[in-house]
């Protein structure tokens, strides 16, 4: 799963769990109309790279799904969970 995708499941609202507040995704959603070079996730997405920012990821087959990440295999392998429960993204 793509690490924003996680990223937006945590913090939606659940009837099973109360929370003092949901969790805040940093950063604003990058305009259709200025999409520049990247991933148009890279701004908010908690494991992003300086090279998010200026590379398109391929897509990539992880298990049954094809994700658009280059840390596709990190986020994966669960190498990425220390830093998606902190919410900070590697060079942010």
């Amino acid at each position: 799963m793509h690490p924003y995708t996680r990223a937006l499941l945590a913090a939606r609202p659940s009837l099973h769990r109360r929370l003092p507040s949901l969790p805040v995704i940093a950063g604003s959603p990058r305009s259709a109309a200025h999409a520049g070079p990247g991933c148009p996730y890279a701004a908010r997405c908690p494991v992003a790279e300086t090279r998010c920012a200026t590379e398109a990821p391929a897509p990539v087959a992880v298990g049954p799904a094809v994700v658009s990440c280059h840390r596709a295999y990190e986020s994966a392998r669960g190498d990425l969970d220390a830093h998606l429960a902190k919410g900070v993204g590697e060079d942010a």
